[in-house]
């Protein structure tokens, strides 16, 4: 068995002895493992991680392999030619940060994003009856931050821009939205600060959830809550943190169509 690494003219190779016949299955899995992980070695499994970047060309026995050919493939997008840090959601993705989210009286979250679409889910929770429920969204170029104790009467603040096309140019803005009691305040960029205050008086002002906490955008299944729109966010989402908490895109408990690490350089400066 032989390994060659590099250019035509500077090849590097190795080599080593193996049996005639290796006996293995018939399905051999590129780039990463599945969730029920074939018998493999204990000290093997260790040290494997799926692999994180671009794969091109791959030839087995002199046949050329389509690895996006359909129903071959998970979790497997385009590559773009220029990319940048953070993650692309095509339109049609969204990530869960946590299937069983508890939001209670506080809850604070930042992130950064990147389009230049007008519409599109940024964060959503929601019980499936529709309340209680709190999101985040893109409503016509306004970014809106929504929250639903559990009576039905949603209450909200919006973004205050110059224009509608101020957050949809295609560079990087930074949204952070804090829930906190009957209150919920919003930042974008470096503009002032927004505030809200629910008008009803409560005994139990809380977000009592403990449903999938959505980034990005819904499944056809999911309750739209205190959501405006239902379209899925198309662009670029990157440094999520959710009570102070960065977790890697990788270690969310389900990611759909989502573009980990790829985002698309599109000549606008950020």
């Amino acid at each position: 068995m032989s390994v060659e690494i590099g250019q035509t003219d500077q090849k590097t190779s190795a080599q080593m002895k193996v049996p005639k016949k290796i006996a293995a299955t018939n399905v051999l899995y590129v780039g990463g493992l599945p969730e029920k992980v074939p018998k493999l070695p204990s000290e093997l499994l260790q040290r494997l991680e799926s692999f994180k970047g671009c794969l091109r060309r791959m030839s087995i026995n002199n046949s050329t392999q389509d690895l996006a050919r359909p129903g071959k493939h998970l979790h497997v997008g385009q590559c773009f030619p220029k990319v940048e840090k953070g993650s692309y959601f095509p339109g049609d993705a969204f990530a869960i940060y946590k299937r069983n989210f508890h939001v209670g009286k506080y809850l604070e979250f930042e992130l950064d994003f990147r389009t230049s679409e007008l519409f599109g889910v940024l964060l959503s929770i929601s019980e499936p009856s529709g309340f209680p429920a709190l999101s985040l969204e893109l409503n016509n170029g306004n970014i809106i931050f929504s929250t639903d104790l559990g009576d039905g009467m949603p209450f909200r603040v919006q973004s205050e821009l110059p224009s509608k096309y101020a957050l949809c140019d295609n560079k990087w803005h930074n949204i952070s939205a804090l829930y906190d009691y009957e209150h919920i305040t919003l930042r974008i960029d470096q503009m002032a600060t927004t505030k809200a205050r629910s008008s009803q008086q409560r005994s139990n002002s809380k977000v009592q959830t403990k449903s999938a906490l959505y980034i990005g955008g819904l499944p056809e299944n999911a309750a739209s809550g205190t959501l405006l729109t239902r379209e899925n966010f198309k662009g670029c989402i990157r440094n999520v943190s959710i009570r102070q908490e960065h977790r890697d895109w990788i270690d969310m408990d389900e990611l759909h169509n989502v573009l980990l690490s790829e985002c698309l350089v599109t000549g606008v400066e950020s």
